[in-house]
C-alpha cells in the first residue's frame, strides 16, 4: 500500500465503504437473513481495512456496526406484547 497507486487505491475505498456505512442503516431497518446478507460485506472490509493497515479506526467501526446490529435486535426483543396475540 505503500505506492502511490495503492494509496490513491485506499483513499477511495475508505471514502466508499465509510460513506456507504454510514448512509445504508441497515441494522435500523433489516432483519433476519436479510441484515447478515446486507451488513456482511461491511464487515469484512472494516476487518480487512485493519489487516491491510493496521489502522485501529477499522476495529472501531467494526465493533460500532456490530453494536448497532445488537441494540436494535434487543429493542425489538423488548417491545412490548399484545396480551392477545
Amino acid at each position: 500500500m505503500d505506492t502511490p497507486t495503492g494509496k490513491d487505491w485506499l483513499a477511495r475505498w475508505q471514502k466508499n465503504i465509510v460513506s456507504d456505512a454510514v448512509r445504508s442503516r441497515y441494522c435500523d431497518k433489516e432483519m433476519g437473513e436479510e441484515l447478515g446478507w446486507l451488513v456482511s460485506p461491511f464487515l469484512n472490509g472494516f476487518y480487512y481495512g485493519h489487516l491491510a493497515t493496521g489502522d485501529i479506526q477499522w476495529v472501531e467501526r467494526l465493533h460500532g456496526l456490530a453494536g448497532r446490529g445488537i441494540a436494535a435486535a434487543q429493542a425489538v426483543m423488548e417491545r412490548p406484547r399484545d396480551k392477545n396475540f
